[in-house]
């Protein structure tokens, strides 16, 4: 669907028989939107100031374990690239590739040559994924989204703004950065990148909601056949959570093998996930 000129470039397609709303005049996006925008710099100050690293503190799900016999670290990973303002995502060294098996799949795609699949395989091969084992014994792959730094990302948004403006950059904390954004949401609503914008903000409410209180909903454990690199098949097990409102898409992804259910696979997950533990 195609956004018409004068509509908010932030709110949703509507539905129905129902038209665009349209950007205020002089703007591009509706005074709701404005306000949108000035609550989750709020909720993003607010949560950030709630963060502990120490490990168990907040309610981290789907991060990666430790690998092999070593200790815990001392503080949470996930907790402290968040607030780190050095921090930007990389990605690791892979242990082995992880060939994956769709139960019941239809849409399977032909094996790379040289790989050999189980003798049996419990639906059809549907892709790849780099991967490490931890102690578990289960895999863990990196987060397609992984977590970003909230200093780095608020101050260079701030960078951005104040070039566009010609302007000097702000310095100080989160609560200060936020601040200083607040104020430029009259300028930066007017923008035709004041998406860009709310996509990043909106990242970041996304990544810490749920380790401030509003842990994601687990719908279960994937039940994907994997093929681990000695060529043993197993279940991969990794928990399944579903999507939040701050969620890149309606998908459901899991955070071991990779094994994506959009929207229109949801029934077919239910089900077998029912049917597992009937």
């Amino acid at each position: 669907m195609t956004r018409p000129a004068g509509a908010c470039l932030l709110c949703p397609p509507p539905s129905g028989s129902r038209t665009w709303r349209r950007a205020d005049p002089g703007y591009r996006t509706c005074g709701d939107c404005l306000n949108r925008l000035r609550e989750t710099l709020k909720d993003i100050a607010g949560r950030y100031r709630r963060l502990d690293a120490t490990p168990g503190a907040s309610a981290e799900v789907g991060v990666r374990g430790v690998p092999g016999f070593g200790s815990a670290p001392s503080a949470s990973p996930h907790i402290v690239t968040m607030k780190d303002p050095r921090s930007k995502p990389c990605e690791i060294a892979r242990d082995a590739i992880l060939y994956t098996w769709g139960p019941n799949a239809d849409h399977g795609r032909r094996l790379p040559d040289g790989v050999q699949g189980p003798e049996e395989p419990p639906g059809a091969y549907t892709g790849k994924r780099e991967v490490w084992f931890g102690a578990d014994g289960r895999p863990h792959c990196e987060q397609e989204r992984p977590p970003r730094s909230v200093p780095a990302v608020l101050a260079s948004l701030a960078g951005m703004i104040a070039e566009d403006r010609d302007m000097t950059p702000p310095t100080g904390d989160v609560d200060d950065l936020a601040r200083w954004l607040d104020r430029q949401l009259d300028y930066v609503t007017r923008r035709e990148w004041v998406g860009d914008v709310s996509d990043d903000l909106h990242q970041l409410v996304g990544q810490l909601k749920p380790v401030t209180g509003d842990p994601k909903a687990w719908i279960g454990d994937c039940l994907t056949q994997i093929t681990t690199p000695d060529g043993f098949t197993q279940t991969c097990g990794t928990p399944l959570f579903a999507p939040t409102d701050y969620s890149r898409d309606d998908t459901v992804r899991c955070g071991g093998c990779g094994q994506p259910w959009p929207r229109e696979e949801w029934e077919h997950l239910a089900r077998q996930l029912h049917d597992a533990h009937v």
